[in-house]
């Protein structure tokens, strides 16, 4: 117990850990204020009420997850003690993932960007949605700490490893976290076969993430009324008459779409990142085609953004097509390829763009591969009928990827001048 409170009073006096001591506290007060009865919370309570613990559970997707909405439904008050820890760790979990040359500046950094996808992106309800997202990708990337410790060479003891386990099984519970800790553990059992770094925790968790996927697949996809027949009965009613290539097609323009035409908060992420990156060009005095074009993608997004709102703009109706009728209820399927034309040359030119945002290539690799995660996290979400329905909580993981990749940008690009333990000003590496 000693050594737990002289490690807690190192962390706490440690200067760059100010930013996830501030964010806790902040976190704290503001959660007792946040209102709970709305949306999936609404319904929840009202089930938890009327529903004992099996009856709740039936027909669950997400028993795991669920089983926790059941409890903080009855209990919303531990959920708002919880939570602020949840989110606190998340940030410090992101922290040790990424490295990075100045960490007070990257803490500050992460603590103030993830409040925007896991705490203002909730269009599902608070407790609805921190569970299934925040919980979820929290857990996930904590399963990651052990695999890093061991890649960069550190000695890793065997309980490290089997104490991820449980918080794996709770990830792999929702569907885009499965996918993606399922592909990584893959990738990364792969890379330490070759090269004779094998290690058979490792593997253990690689097989847990793959069971855990499994399971979600079964859940959703087989039994009577399983949760397939009911979203595309309720969503999306011609869902199941989709091809694969449709429905991929469906993932990547509904994306698409939301980044780039459909004003709400994927947009306005998108269009940060891209602005970002841009100012980084300038910065690093690109030639000026390459600046200019790199400006092509925000200000599509801008103008994009107003002529939403402008009556009858043919401009806007042909751009975006029969997807400017999307619904949430009731949706429909029909391919357009003006915009996936349009989407393409799009993430043709950020590519490009950030391939220039970086001197050291490999840093560009590693945010390329970054960037590929957290969009098939969302492209994936052709492959269920909720994929209109399910709001832009189901960014989460792409607005984790578009923080990442920001962080390594800053990292390379800008080095901290400090006079007198002061912040003093921000200096380009030429």
């Amino acid at each position: 117990m000693k050594k737990i409170f002289c490690e807690a009073k190192k962390f706490l006096y440690n200067e760059n850990n100010k930013p996830f001591v501030v964010l806790l506290f902040c976190s704290i007060i503001i959660h007792w204020f946040l209102p709970l009865n709305w949306a999936d919370d609404a319904i929840f309570f009202r089930k938890s009420v009327n529903l004992d613990f099996c009856e709740f559970l039936k027909g669950s997707a997400r028993p795991i997850i669920d089983s926790f909405t059941y409890f903080f439904a009855l209990f919303p008050f531990l959920w708002r003690i919880i939570n602020p820890i949840i989110l606190t760790s998340f940030s410090l979990i992101v922290s040790k993932l990424v490295s990075c040359v100045h960490e007070k500046e990257k803490n500050i950094f992460i603590c103030c960007s993830i409040l925007y996808p896991s705490m203002v992106v909730v269009d599902a309800g608070f407790i609805a949605t921190t569970l299934n997202y925040l919980w979820a990708v929290t857990f996930g990337l904590f399963t990651l700490i052990p695999v890093k410790k061991y890649m960069i060479g550190n000695k890793v003891a065997p309980y490290e490893f089997l104490l991820t386990l449980p918080f794996l099984l709770y990830a792999t519970n929702m569907q885009q976290m499965a996918v993606v800790l399922t592909v990584i553990f893959l990738g990364i059992n792969v890379y330490l076969v070759l090269s004779k770094r094998f290690n058979v925790f490792i593997l253990i968790q690689f097989a847990v993430a793959l069971g855990g996927l499994a399971w979600s697949f079964c859940l959703n996809m087989f039994g009577e009324n399983n949760r397939m027949l009911r979203e595309a009965g309720r969503y999306f009613p011609t869902f199941t008459e989709l091809n694969v290539i449709e429905k991929l097609e469906l993932g990547f323009s509904s994306t698409f779409f939301s980044l780039t035409m459909n004003p709400h908060f994927a947009m306005l992420a998108f269009f940060s990142f891209t602005v970002f990156i841009s100012v980084i060009l300038i910065k690093k005095k690109r030639s000026p085609i390459i600046c200019a074009t790199s400006f092509l993608p925000p200000l599509f997004v801008a103008i994009m953004a107003v002529l939403r709102f402008v009556p009858e703009s043919s401009f806007y109706e042909f751009i975006t097509g029969g997807m400017r009728y999307y619904r949430m209820e009731k949706a429909a399927y029909s391919f357009e390829p003006v915009p996936d034309i349009v989407f393409l040359i799009v993430i043709a030119i950020v590519l490009l763009s950030l391939y220039q945002a970086f001197d050291n290539k490999k840093t560009f690799f590693i945010s390329f591969i970054v960037l590929c995660f957290g969009l098939g996290s969302r492209l994936m979400m052709g492959l269920s009928p909720t994929v209109w329905a399910s709001g832009y909580r189901t960014f989460f993981i792409m607005f984790l990827a578009l923080i990442i990749v920001l962080i390594k940008i800053i990292d390379e690009n800008f080095i901290v001048t400090k006079k007198e333990g002061n912040f003093e000003r921000i200096q380009r590496i030429e």
